[in-house]
């Protein structure tokens, strides 16, 4: 199979929707920390990871563990964790932040590995505007995230775990 880059995103695969082949996500989302981001939680289905630069306070993104590129490649059970997770995830991010909205991205289109984007909405954000997740730089410091997740429910529980 012939590799090709996704065009500056640092992202190898061997084509959009591979097999997990050289895909960057597969290699590093469970490492506590990598380029993009640092490990917060390890839940049945996902890793819960702070992105470096959450240009927006409390974004944060749930990868699925396997490497599938699109949501109907995952079995009834999987997708249901999934979401279930996203939503247990959720919770305290929307008591922490206290957001106008919850948004849930899924975009995929820089890295086709299924991953989903939490995005507290607050009051302030246009909700004309495209979202752009270049738009600024907040990078979050190695002790800054330790911290972060002592205070927002790192070691999240599902709903039916009590």
């Amino acid at each position: 199979m012939q590799s090709s880059r996704a065009s500056g995103t640092g992202v190898q695969c061997g084509k959009i929707g591979c097999a997990g082949d050289g895909c960057v996500m597969c290699e590093d989302v469970h490492l506590p920390e990598n380029e993009h981001s640092f490990l917060v939680s390890e839940l049945e289905q996902t890793y819960v990871r702070f992105p470096r630069n959450p240009y927006v306070s409390g974004l944060t993104i749930l990868v699925l563990k396997r490497h599938a590129s699109e949501l109907y490649e995952l079995s009834s059970d999987e997708l249901a964790g999934f979401w279930q997770e996203t939503s247990v995830v959720a919770e305290p991010l929307n008591e922490i932040y206290a957001p106008a909205k919850m948004n849930y991205m899924v975009f995929g289109n820089h890295c086709p590995h299924i991953h989903s984007h939490l995005f507290p909405v607050t009051y302030d954000h246009d909700p004309l505007q495209p979202i752009n997740m270049q738009e600024q730089e907040v990078f979050l410091e190695e002790m800054s995230i330790g911290r972060s997740s002592r205070t927002s429910g790192a070691g999240y529980r599902t709903r039916n775990d009590g």
